[in-house]
């Protein structure tokens, strides 16, 4: 079994590691706190605030949000909640969404499961990217925790599909402008690896990296992101692509 975690973990490193090019990397520090209200129901609390090691650690956001978790059984769930986004640089702060996840969970071996969600969200008017977003979540993990300090590694990939927006101007192949209109469409992948350390029944303690990149996915050109103007070669809805080493604590209580 501990030749079955090494090689996994291997494995999955080696697919991110791929993904982890020369680019902007982001710290991500988070603490969260689970409540349990009963069999069915946990209040979720978490604050996630985001800084730039190539400025000094100079604070780049911050994100607060508030879920409530309700568990159908043991492979279903289904949760909804608000969260609020503050970013010092932008004049468009603080930016609110509000979201609803079904999640299901399937064991497929003794040895790993995978983890399926379908995420729904809807954005403020601080938001002019887009008005509302569909995320494909899926990830596999190992079913148990190995080493004294009880750690399960997890590799996942979320795919962003949006909706809405300000209108991106486009144009033809000579450089005329033909339709203004959102940008919608899959335009954000997240690729994550996580190692989770349940240190204690009441506090878990994760270390991750997450790989972000932006591109134009079955998307026609009428929908694309990165839009270059031929007569002035200004960039409409430029990619944003960056790397982030992260860290959470996150407590459990009254489980």
């Amino acid at each position: 079994m501990k030749k079955i975690f090494v090689i996994g973990c291997l494995v999955m490193i080696s697919a991110l590691n791929m993904r982890l090019s020369a680019q902007n990397w982001e710290m991500w520090t988070g603490i969260g706190a689970d409540f349990s209200l009963g069999d069915k129901f946990t209040l979720e609390t978490k604050e996630l605030n985001s800084f730039q090691p190539d400025d000094n650690m100079a604070f780049n956001f911050a994100q607060i949000g508030l879920g409530l978790n309700y568990k159908i059984n043991s492979d279903f769930s289904i949760e909804g909640g608000d969260q609020l986004n503050i970013i010092p640089s932008s004049s468009r702060t603080p930016r609110n969404r509000v979201y609803f996840r079904g999640t299901y969970t399937w064991r497929f071996s003794d040895v790993l499961k995978s983890t399926h969600a379908l995420q729904f969200e809807i954005h403020g008017a601080n938001e002019i990217r887009y008005d509302e977003r569909i995320i494909l979540i899926n990830g596999i993990s190992t079913r148990n925790r190995y080493t004294p300090i009880n750690i399960r590694p997890s590799l996942s990939y979320w795919l962003y599909y949006n909706i809405g927006g300000d209108p991106v101007q486009y144009y033809d192949e000579v450089g005329n402008k033909t339709v203004k209109q959102p940008a919608n469409g899959f335009h954000r992948g997240r690729l994550y690896f996580s190692l989770n350390s349940k240190l204690s029944d009441h506090f878990n303690l994760s270390l991750y990296v997450m790989h972000q990149e932006e591109f134009n996915l079955f998307t026609s050109a009428e929908h694309e992101i990165n839009v270059v103007s031929p007569n002035t070669g200004n960039i409409a809805r430029d990619f944003n692509e960056y790397n982030v080493f992260g860290l959470s604590l996150n407590f459990d209580i009254g489980n």
